[in-house]
């Protein structure tokens, strides 16, 4: 029976996290004493070109005069779902084809039968969290999920792990000056670089590296994927079209000739 929230919600949700950040200690490490780097050395060894992450950079592009979703909160649609289909619902893992240990983790209903709400001790998230390369998930050689894309798991895990969706309306998409590092890594990372990393990539493309990310961006792949153009993949696969605004601004750094900035 799935739990329902209880007066001492707050309380168990700090008490939750602390317990979260002391069990995977060493996972959050980086955590203690500078911002997290994304590891995306090519693990294949043939490009040992990473992509530099400005870790003071802020992305300032978009402009609404006022939130309308709660920073605190973690949004299914928005934050939960692009990450477990780009790491989980893959081929030979958890998709509906393939159902890996009769799981399948592709939409709603699927991962919340898998998730006890207001409570980490389960089993999909000791496996992210897990410390052994050879029982985490996602599996090697698939990249680990990042500290933000693992603790925004938990938060909503300890909402409750509701069906909730919220997202800001675009009042100005600047698409001036965009970076690789505080804009479209950040994109690409919750949407395709859990399918396309390491030497099996989907489709054989890895963009988990600056080099390969780069190709990929300036011979039109990319866009023409994003974007939905007669003739390419389109892309995220399983998920809705991204937003406008993204697409734009990530446009615009290609235009700019993909620049490692």
């Amino acid at each position: 029976m799935k739990k329902t929230r209880n007066p001492f919600q707050h309380l168990a949700k700090a008490l939750a996290l602390l317990t979260l950040l002391i069990v995977g200690s060493s996972y959050f490490q980086a955590c203690k004493h500078e911002p997290i780097i994304p590891d995306i050395t090519d693990t294949t060894g043939t490009d040992t070109t990473d992509i530099i992450i400005d870790t003071s950079a802020v992305d300032t592009t978009s402009t609404p005069p006022q939130s309308l979703c709660d920073p605190d909160s973690a949004y299914f649609v928005q934050d939960i779902l692009p990450i477990f289909v780009a790491n989980c619902a893959t081929s030979g893992c958890h998709d509906a084809a393939t159902h890996e240990e009769d799981v399948v983790l592709d939409n709603y209903e699927h991962i919340y039968d898998e998730i006890d709400p207001y409570d980490l001790d389960n089993s999909v998230f000791k496996l992210i969290i897990e410390d052994n390369n050879s029982n985490r998930m996602p599996p090697s050689p698939m990249p680990r999920l990042s500290a933000m894309q693992t603790l925004a798991i938990a938060n909503w895990i300890l909402q409750g792990a509701p069906n909730n969706s919220c997202e800001e309306p675009v009042f100005t998409c600047n698409t001036t000056n965009v970076s690789l590092s505080a804009t479209v890594y950040p994109i690409l990372q919750n949407y395709c670089i859990g399918c396309h990393s390491s030497s099996n990539a989907s489709g054989g493309i890895n963009l988990s590296t600056y080099n390969n990310l780069k190709a990929t961006a300036l011979d039109g792949t990319l866009f023409g994927s994003i974007n939905h153009s007669s003739g390419y993949v389109a892309m995220p696969q399983g998920l809705p079209k991204l937003n406008q605004c993204s697409i734009d601004r990530i446009k615009s750094w290609i235009d700019a000739g993909a620049p490692n900035n």
